[in-house]
């Protein structure tokens, strides 16, 4: 992407107040703010608005934004551009056309911001949207100004309001002369307490779109809004398909009338009762996400995962193991991917997916019985690849460098020829043969040391992870780092506690592509079995197994057949459909796993394309990785201001106003701003609620949070 073409459309003093909240201008072009790269109480970074440019004067360097936007996300510089890219609205699939520009106003009517939607969007997505603002007769890309509810003009002065996800569908009820209205990032949207005034008082009704994301944004909405709006309906339109609208349902005859008749039968909203919890149960654990973990079920296993053979050989084993079935499945999987190596493989627009797919198993505790799965897997396929078994199979992840290593390219060194003193030439001598058989299958019983070697200053473990994920070409931009690879083919399997992956799962390394290449799976212990299991006659498994090794050394790229193309049109907008919190941000290669999986067991079929139960057996699991993740992180955001706050709030019952939050726990150190959005965050999980008590003598009620009575 051109950079140039990239900084022409960026707004500098946009760009850096939204990663810098304690920005501060003190002149026309400099600005100070808390460097966000070590423990700063002074406002030791400098940035210059007029080009960019920034530096810390404590000593932890400086550089362009695009410098600063890889350090902050610990990302490197091709997907710091773009992402970077994408805000400002360039990218290499063509600019798009603006199909429809929406004007977000204050209240007053004065114009703040418009959001362009752009048709079509980056890789393959039908559709984007982009910020911009007026800025003296030049349109910058961004807001420029915190977010506000769509159509406030008219939300402002009216006693109901009709919540949506987006403009088109505001734009579709005021057509029909009702008051509508929707939050700017639609249902990836944060709850804020500013937009609390604009619904105090008011009935408002919510209309979800049929699809999870849409329900989750009502549920939130409606929390927030419990006990401050007169009365709060959520109303689910019949007759929808998944994902489909209201737009969709006036198309199928919906009318304003029918509308009204669905409202008025509609039930008032009420918060779901919520189980209390102890939080000793697991000593560090990070109190927000427990929150949210007890209050989701259980994964599930759909009996379409079990397809084929490898849901044979879990069959065959589980009997005989403690090990939950799922785990014995994905090590199979993973196990599989790695022997047939890089050659089969399916291709997204540009992109190679190998057979490579990385998966934890994640226990409530160390009595998950998680290694017991690895131990019988191994077993089956050290007698499908003895070789692969037994020199391909390593542990101990430490570095990136070492992993680097593990899987290097010849190393070279070039001499100068001299003759009488003088340079005549040059030769090349290998100094390291390198490795020629480039797969790797790593296995991390103790999943959590690997998690604290990404939290180590300098540590190069969490790109190359995502490079080999990514290309399986691996390079570390470091003097001291020679070695490189390419093509290397390394799968990834390890083990931890639902407490430890809480406890060291970097918000960062959570968000930054890292969390979203591996599969996290819930695990526990399936039987009981005092004498561990009898023997398992592998004999029948594999035979076959290593018939569809060979078959799979025959395949190169694999397609889908019409029936699952069928399918897989279906279920494309919702796997691809950005998320929010944690969850979307571990989930959000769900496109390009499903695929991978899909393809493995095509090859375990013995088939060169995928059909329809093999990309049906891949959304099986699929959907026990989405459930495992909403289960272990719930509907989090990672946000560590937002769990100091709700600790704080457990400590003290009788509740905090809100400028002793502000000057005492966070030592008037943090903008009010910021804290804010915190505090949105809480309320509309329904951890907390506000009140306002009214001195005598003071011109505005005190605002008082206190954790919600369950």
């Amino acid at each position: 992407m051109d950079k140039t073409a990239i900084l022409s459309r960026l707004d500098f003093r946009a760009f850096y107040k939204t990663h810098l909240p304690s920005l501060k201008e003190n002149g026309k072009t400099e600005a100070k703010a808390l460097c966000p790269f070590h423990n700063d109480t002074h406002p030791s970074l400098s940035v210059n608005l007029s080009n960019g440019l920034w530096k810390c004067w404590a000593g932890c360097g400086g550089g362009d934004l695009f410098a600063f936007y890889m350090r902050l996300k610990r990302m490197d510089f091709k997907q710091a551009v773009e992402e970077i890219a994408c805000t400002v609205g360039v990218n290499d699939n063509g600019p798009g056309k603006i199909v429809a520009t929406y004007e977000y106003k204050d209240k007053g009517g004065k114009l703040l911001y418009v959001k362009e939607r752009i048709e079509p969007g980056e890789n393959g997505r039908s559709k984007r949207f982009v910020f911009k603002h007026l800025a003296g007769e030049r349109w910058i890309t961004g807001r420029d100004c915190e977010p506000v509810p769509y159509n406030l003009p008219a939300l402002a002065k009216a006693t109901y309001a009709v919540v949506v996800e987006g403009e088109g569908k505001v734009d579709l009820l005021k057509g029909w002369g009702l008051t509508a209205t929707s939050l700017d990032t639609g249902a990836n949207s944060t709850w804020r307490m500013e937009y609390l005034p604009y619904f105090e008082g008011k009935r408002v009704v919510i209309l979800p779109d049929n699809d999870t994301p849409g329900r989750e944004y009502a549920q939130r909405i409606a929390t927030a809004l419990h006990g401050k709006a007169k009365e709060v309906k959520v109303v689910e339109l019949p007759g929808l398909g998944e994902a489909e609208d209201i737009i969709d349902w006036q198309r199928k005859g919906g009318t304003k009338e029918k509308l009204l008749g669905l409202i008025k039968q509609a039930p008032t909203w009420s918060p779901p009762p919520t189980k209390s919890i102890t939080l000793e149960e697991e000593p560090g654990l990070n109190t927000l996400n427990a929150l949210n973990t007890y209050t989701n079920p259980w994964p599930t296993l759909k009996p379409e995962a079990l397809y084929g053979l490898t849901g044979e050989a879990v069959k065959t084993i589980e009997p005989h193991s403690e090990a939950d079935p799922v785990a014995l499945l994905v090590n199979s999987l993973a196990c599989f991917g790695n022997i047939v190596g890089d050659g089969p493989h399916f291709v997204a627009e540009a992109d190679k997916h190998p057979m490579r797919i990385d998966g934890v198993s994640v226990g409530e505790t160390a009595k998950g019985r998680k290694d017991s799965a690895w131990g019988r897997i191994r077993k089956l396929y050290a007698l499908v690849d003895p070789d692969w078994a037994k020199d391909h199979i390593v542990s101990g992840l430490s570095s990136g460098e070492g992993l680097v290593w593990a899987v290097r390219d010849p190393i070279e060194r070039t001499d100068s020829v001299k003759e009488k003193g003088r340079i005549t030439g040059y030769q090349t001598e290998v100094i390291d043969q390198g490795v020629e058989d480039k797969r790797l299958f790593v296995l991390e019983p103790e999943f959590s040391r690997v998690l604290k070697v990404l939290d180590r200053d300098g540590s190069t473990l969490s790109p190359v992870i995502r490079q080999a994920w990514d290309t399986g070409d691996l390079k570390i931009l470091t003097k001291t780092s020679p070695a490189k690879a390419t093509g290397a083919h390394i799968s990834i399997v390890g083990h931890i506690t639902k407490g430890e992956l809480l406890r060291y799962l970097d918000n960062t390394e959570a968000g930054n592509g890292f969390g979203n290449r591996f599969l996290w799976l819930c695990v526990r212990r399936s039987k009981c079995l005092p004498e561990g299991g009898g023997h398992i006659d592998f004999g029948p498994l594999v035979g076959r197994l290593k018939q569809a090794v060979e078959f799979a050394g025959t395949i190169g790229e694999i397609k889908r057949d019409s029936e699952a193309r069928e399918i897989w049109h279906a279920v494309y907008p919702t796997l691809s459909d950005g998320k929010p919190g944690l969850f979307g941000a571990l989930t959000s290669r769900a496109e390009a796993y499903v695929m991978r999986i899909a393809c493995i067991y095509a090859l375990l079929d013995l088939s060169p394309v995928i059909k329809r139960v093999h990309l049906e057996a891949s959304l099986a699991l699929w959907d026990y990785v989405e459930e495992s993740v909403r289960y272990i992180f719930g509907n989090a955001t990672g946000d560590p201001m937002a769990d100091r706050i709700w600790e704080s709030l457990r400590q003290n019952p009788e509740g905090l106003s809100r400028n002793k939050i502000y000057s005492s726990l966070f030592g008037g150190n943090v903008k009010a701003e910021r804290i804010d959005r915190a505090v949105g965050f809480l309320l509309s999980h329904g951890a907390v609620e506000v009140s306002q008590i009214h001195t005598e003598g003071a011109k505005r009620p005190t605002e008082f949070l206190r954790v919600r009575a369950t």
